[in-house]
């Protein structure tokens, strides 16, 4: 982001291809993010065939569609969204599934994964539009900037949260445990 404010304000030259190399490079980040945190064999081998499908995509639409330099490549940006934004719902998914963690939103990882759904389903219209209007359309182009930079910030302050909070240790909810949790509560009334 820092290479194309440079383009952009300083050279005065648009320049796309910076914004279209980051979506793929993202993508290939986060993906591998969600690799780490899946606990499901199958689920990971899904994770890299969608995102070798999702990168053989990036390369031929590099190839074949358009001009990366002069335009917002929308389609991949809008792919990338829907993709993540299944992943971060899976996520949350095994993680209610999960009966080792009573509260899921103690983890680290819970409000990394809400910050990056928060984010993408945010930008996910402004993506779809974005090829069409970002470029010809000056007051399209302010809210896109005004609605990115928004969903921007509340993502880093709920990734900020992510990192201010202490994990608790996980405590395997077994049948064991769960009558001696019930003889605790009942020993206190």
């Amino acid at each position: 982001e820092a290479v194309n404010f440079y383009f952009f304000d300083f050279l005065n030259k648009p320049s796309y291809l910076f914004f279209n190399l980051f979506t793929l490079i993202e993508y290939l980040f986060l993906a591998f993010f969600f690799y780490l945190l899946f606990k499901r064999s199958l689920s990971k081998k899904v994770l890299i065939f969608l995102s070798l499908v999702f990168c053989i995509y990036i390369f031929l639409d590099f190839l074949y569609s358009q001009d990366y330099t002069s335009t917002f490549a929308s389609w991949p940006a809008t792919i990338e969204s829907i993709l993540l934004i299944i992943l971060s719902i899976y996520f949350l998914f095994e993680q209610i599934d999960n009966t080792d963690s009573i509260f899921i939103y103690s983890k680290k990882s819970f409000w990394i994964v809400v910050a990056i759904f928060i984010y993408i389903a945010g930008t996910f219209f402004l993506f779809i539009f974005a090829q069409k209007y970002l470029t010809s359309d000056e007051s399209f182009n302010e809210q896109y900037n005004i609605m990115n930079s928004v969903l921007y910030i509340i993502k880093n302050v709920i990734i900020s949260i992510a990192f201010l909070i202490k994990e608790t240790q996980e405590f395997n909810f077994n049948f064991e445990n769960r009558i001696l949790f019930e003889d605790s509560v009942n020993a206190n009334n």
